[in-house]
């Protein structure tokens, strides 16, 4: 435990980002965007998705970028972003196992106790507006059949409404959970062929389903 304390402090403290390792992890991220998304068989949906349920927030842009903003990153960026948020301010440490808590306590104030605090981090309060209606979009892509998403905005992953929502994702898609041999879910796949978000692709076209809680607001897919 010691060494992992050491560790995650050296790492808040002292995090040695060079030159070398931005290029290193660029060109990491960039195949992966190639492997997940570029080549991949409805792999721009996502993106496509987000863009079309979101217009203020952040949440219209999908987490792995595009290849000009990977290519534009620079070393001061990531300099810059380790200031504002690796610091014990903006952090949670959680310690599991049978361990001595006051011997701990000591270890954890020996390894942290010394890191300043930084500026207070201010979460963003963006209102996304109501979307008004339904929006359709057709995109043509490198596939071999058609396939059909649908999203729906759902409340942020704190309201109670969340759970109901994870409940229905997992009855709709959950199929490790449930008999896939019942008369119930044999019809759900005959009516509208229903395949879990996270499975291989069938070959008929298809809706899919899955539940994204977020911090200010989730998807269901």
């Amino acid at each position: 435990m010691e060494l992992g304390l050491w560790l995650e402090s050296e790492r808040m403290m002292h995090a040695n980002i060079q030159q070398i390792g931005v290029e290193t992890q660029r060109e990491v991220v960039k195949e992966e965007k190639r492997q997940r998304v570029d080549n991949q068989p409805y792999g721009s949906w996502l993106e496509n998705m987000m863009k079309n349920l979101y217009t203020e927030h952040p949440y219209n842009w999908v987490p792995i970028g595009s290849m000009d903003h990977l290519n534009a990153a620079q070393l001061d960026e990531f300099m810059n972003f380790y200031k504002k948020f690796y610091i014990p301010n903006n952090a949670t440490l959680s310690i599991a196992g049978d361990i001595d808590v006051a011997k701990t306590k000591e270890l954890v104030a020996a390894y942290f106790g010394d890191i300043p605090a930084g500026t207070p981090v201010v979460q963003p309060t963006v209102e996304e507006p109501a979307l008004g209606g339904e929006k359709t979009l057709t995109v043509y892509d490198n596939i071999q059949l058609p396939a059909v998403m649908m999203g729906y905005r759902m409340p942020p992953q704190t309201s109670d409404d969340a759970y109901a929502l994870q409940m229905a994702s997992t009855v709709l898609s959950g199929v490790h959970l449930l008999e896939c041999t019942s008369v119930w879910w044999i019809k759900i796949k005959l009516h509208c062929r229903c395949l879990p978000f996270h499975s291989h692709w069938s070959k008929v076209a298809h809706s899919s389903h899955s539940h994204w809680p977020m911090q200010a607001r989730g998807l269901l897919i």
